[in-house]
């Protein structure tokens, strides 16, 4: 048997293995981290071309299946109290991450976990006070999300079967190529894009809470030295005397008149608006869930990647 042959055998053996043996933790885990694709979904605009997009899309899911076959295949080795401590944990961001993705259209990112950590008890009883209204509507969400969640769990479990009882030859090919697709995907992603935007939300998590932290110290660090700092203008060549930026901290333009919220909280814009002195965006996007890094990208050339945190 040739050397290629035996690569061949070997490794999509291996994956069927893995599958027959963890069916209900591959389909489980890879469940509980949908909410990165939905995520990347939210992000595409179908107004133009979206090939790239789309490849982008079938990319990040195949990332994700080879991650979690990696994954599986490891946790099949260690006790089973690893096992259930990945999912639980993966229930728990699971959550977080729905909840998020409802109520601000991201999944949870460091921005997200700084403003947790700067924010007081009494803050947090408000925040609970003023979304008190909209607790029902959001209950029944995830009423309809466990039932999809449940249906989408027994249906791949369902497909895993059908596939593992035809020991059909397209079967040890589909699995090679998957093989031969992942590692190279996984290859590809840089150290960045595993440690920021990494489709399994316990991993994603785990990084990015001591890069809040560490962010935080530099923040301070940064405030406490600026009265030292030397600003020097060494060019200015505009013809504008003055350019004045006015920044909304914490501004929802779900909650302004001037695009369609229901009470009058923004009658002057409005007027500025009727009177053509007054430009409307309506399709923009925040670089940042937090303020500085916001005004980073906003303010000067960051180059910012083509998304957001």
């Amino acid at each position: 048997m040739r050397a290629w042959d035996k690569i061949y055998i070997t490794v999509s053996d291996w994956l069927i293995r893995v599958v027959t043996e963890n069916k209900s933790l591959l389909v489980l885990l890879f469940v509980l981290n949908l909410t990165c694709l939905v995520n990347f979904y939210m992000t595409i605009d179908f107004r133009g071309s979206s090939f790239a997009d789309l490849n982008s899309f079938v990319s990040l899911t195949l990332y994700l299946l080879f991650e979690i076959f990696v994954l599986i295949s490891i946790l099949h080795n260690l006790p089973k109290i690893f096992a259930r401590l990945f999912v639980t944990l993966s229930v728990i961001f699971f959550c977080v991450d729905a909840f998020t993705l409802i109520m601000y259209r991201s999944v949870f990112d460091k921005g997200m976990f700084q403003i947790i950590l700067d924010t007081n008890l009494q803050e947090a009883a408000e925040y609970v006070a003023d979304y008190s209204s909209l607790l029902a509507p959001k209950l029944l969400y995830v009423l309809s999300l466990t039932a999809v969640l449940a249906l989408l769990i027994k249906a791949g479990i369902v497909l895993a079967d059908f596939l593992l009882r035809r020991r059909i030859r397209f079967l040890r090919f589909i699995a090679f190529i998957f093989a031969l697709v992942g590692l190279t995907l996984m290859i590809g992603a840089n150290a960045d894009f595993f440690v920021k935007k990494n489709p399994v939300s316990v991993f994603r998590i785990s990084f990015l809470i001591p890069r809040a932290f560490n962010e935080i110290r530099e923040y301070r660090e940064v405030y406490n030295n600026l009265d030292a700092a030397q600003i020097e203008i060494t060019r200015n060549d505009s013809e504008l005397p003055w350019v004045i930026f006015i920044l909304g901290e914490s501004t929802n333009r779900y909650h302004m008149s001037l695009y369609g919220y229901d009470k009058p909280t923004t009658p002057n814009l409005q007027r500025r608006l009727e009177q053509e002195g007054l430009i409307l965006f309506t399709d923009c996007i925040s670089g940042a869930t937090e303020t500085m890094p916001a005004c980073q990208r906003l303010f000067t050339f960051y180059a910012n990647g083509g998304g957001g945190n």
